[in-house]
């Protein structure tokens, strides 16, 4: 009998948080399951693996790399891809099908918070100013790299994808 008990409250501790990823909040503290695994797409004896880097100006007005470790303190560096892939919550990532339709049934819809927009810049702001770089912009560089996966030289490193995000 306790492992049917077992088994329910189980079920019931990951089915919420599944509700809730699938409406687009997550619940913290989170049940975090592992990260990194995956598979990447071979042809013709190459890969090619995509990401992105985050610059700022320094005061000579010169772009430089941001240290993700750093900069993110005290947030998991983790999460620093996603933030970089949202424009730090400037941009939403785009809602599943699935995720719609549940809003659409529930009657829910996003919020557009202009205070949080506010304090997510001057929280940015005061970041890069500790590091001493310039408080005004911020540039997300993806990258490309083609890989040949017999000799696993570098074929190619291609900026496929540039966005500023202007702090005012």
């Amino acid at each position: 009998m306790i492992s049917v008990k077992g088994t329910i409250l189980l079920l019931f501790l990951l089915v919420v948080p599944l509700c809730l990823t699938i409406l687009g909040t997550e619940p913290y503290p989170a049940i975090i399951l592992p990260y990194g695994g995956g598979s990447y797409r071979q042809q013709d004896q190459k890969i090619s693996v995509s990401y992105k880097v985050v610059y700022a100006a320094n005061r000579q007005g010169q772009w430089q790399e941001i240290d993700p470790v750093s900069f993110m303190k005290p947030i998991p560096v983790q999460y620093f891809p996603f933030l970089a892939a949202t424009n730090f919550g400037f941009d939403s990532l785009a809602q599943s099908h699935r995720a719609k339709r549940v809003y659409k049934f529930l009657g829910l819809k996003k919020k557009d918070r202009p205070k949080d927009k506010q304090e997510l810049t001057d929280w940015l702001r005061k970041r890069l100013a500790s590091h001493q770089m310039q408080d005004s912009t911020i540039r997300i560089v993806t990258y490309t790299e083609t890989i040949a996966t017999d000799t696993r030289e570098l074929l190619s490193k291609d900026v496929t994808d540039e966005r500023r995000i202007q702090l005012h």
